[in-house]
């Protein structure tokens, strides 16, 4: 899994950015921090829809700015 991950980082990079891309201010300005919730799903769902081997079980970020 990790070697899929790593080989296709340029195709998954992208595929998080557009998902985070679409997210809208209002999505993520939630109470109790809903909106990150969903957009962890989202992210987890979309790249293990593509993913062959192993599967995404958390997405963690190290920093979200929401301009």
């Amino acid at each position: 899994a990790e070697e899929e991950v790593q080989s296709r980082n340029t195709e998954l990079k992208a595929l998080v950015a557009s998902i985070i891309a679409e997210s809208t201010k209002e999505d993520l300005r939630t109470p109790e921090g809903e909106g990150f919730f969903r957009l962890k799903e989202r992210i987890s769902a979309e790249v293990n829809h593509v993913l062959t081997k192993g599967r995404v079980t958390d997405v963690l970020f190290s920093n979200f700015t929401v301009q």
